[in-house]
């Protein structure tokens, strides 16, 4: 269903985030993400003109992942910023080395790289990036989920949304051995 139709509008601001998840030829994972916001009407905070149109923010991150979600590496690249010391923070993305994609790992983000360590717009675009990851492994954790002997896993996508409620028609179908409802 699409949204209802406006009132008359004007565009005031456009951001674009793109993220693409790779199998590596190593076993790795990487989720290249970016980040573009372009101002309809210019702005005049910068210390460059930003017309009409133009970019005013361009981020660019990639997330390498191994199979168990442990961040191997780091990449944050600022290629258009209304500051010119706005990219001079991009290497301490590289705090984030060793993170796990689990549980904390928001908060762990934020106070390695959130505030003064780091930029508001590449921490938004980490967790586009982490839900990327997600998806990209999916196929893979769900095999290692299923087990080669029998054994079972709970898978961890369980309760992270309706569709995927312990007691939902869709959890009863792929996970039987986890459903929580009464039929």
């Amino acid at each position: 269903m699409p949204l209802p139709s406006p009132v008359q509008r004007t565009l005031i601001h456009r951001r674009t985030v793109i993220c693409h998840g790779y199998e590596r030829a190593d076993g790795a994972f990487d989720v290249d993400s970016s980040i573009t916001d372009v101002k309809a009407l210019g702005t005049p905070l910068a210390d460059h003109p930003v017309g009409p149109g133009d970019i005013v923010h361009g981020m660019s991150l990639r997330l390498t992942v191994d199979a168990g979600l442990t961040l191997t590496d780091v990449v944050a690249v600022t290629d258009h910023a209304p500051f010119k010391i706005c990219g001079a923070i991009t290497p301490n993305f590289r705090r984030l080395i060793g993170l796990k994609l689990l549980r904390g790992f928001t908060k762990a983000v934020r106070e390695l790289v959130g505030g003064v360590q780091g930029c508001v717009h590449i921490v938004d675009l980490i967790g586009h990036a982490a839900t990327v990851t997600y998806q990209t492994l999916g196929r893979k954790r769900r095999q290692e989920a299923q087990g080669t002997k029998g054994v079972t896993v709970r898978p961890a996508l369980l309760g992270t949304c309706h569709a995927w409620a312990t007691d939902s028609p869709i959890v009863k179908r792929e996970f039987p051995a986890f459903y929580t409802g009464t039929e």
